[in-house]
């Protein structure tokens, strides 16, 4: 059976020092992309199954089986469980706030006290789940980087090789 000249193998015999670079670099920037493209999956997969219990929160008869409901169905604790750390968040800002009157932020209304709360755990909550991305998007000009001296690394071994 006659060998492929264009398969990776002839790449690999045949290539200099900067297809080979070029050539695991991108193999490293794909095994990158694609554990972070895993891991945000399974994390969707996980926000999807959570936020069908947060429905079922709403119609709990008390707010510690509301949490109980939000705890089962997942086991991720914090930001990673969004719509348990906003239930937890709030009762923690309600019983600071009053036990907490004679201070200056305890003058506050408790609606602003609640929504400001509220607000830093979204925000948390939101950049847990956009971990990753930074790394997808540094791949994508390295990746055409890499390509760019593959292309030129060849032009110039041809011409003045």
């Amino acid at each position: 059976m006659q060998e492929n000249p264009y398969g990776i193998a002839a790449l690999w015999a045949q290539g200099d020092f900067v297809i080979k670079a070029v050539a695991v670099m991108l193999l490293l920037m794909s095994v990158a992309s694609w554990s972070v493209i895993v891991i945000r999956a399974i994390s969707l997969w996980r926000l999807k199954r959570i936020s069908r219990a947060s429905n079922d929160f709403w119609h709990a008869h008390s707010f510690t089986e509301g949490l109980r409901i939000l705890s089962s169905a997942d086991s991720a604790t914090g930001p990673m469980n969004p719509f348990r750390y906003m239930a937890d968040e709030g009762q923690a800002a309600l019983d600071h706030h009053q036990s907490h009157q004679q201070d200056l932020h305890g003058n506050l209304p408790l609606a602003e006290w609640l929504t400001s709360c509220l607000r830093g755990a979204i925000d948390e909550s939101a950049e847990q789940m956009q971990k990753g991305l930074a790394i997808l998007l540094l791949l994508v000009p390295l990746r055409l980087l890499s390509v760019y001296l593959a292309l030129s690394g060849g032009f110039i071994m041809h011409w003045w090789g």
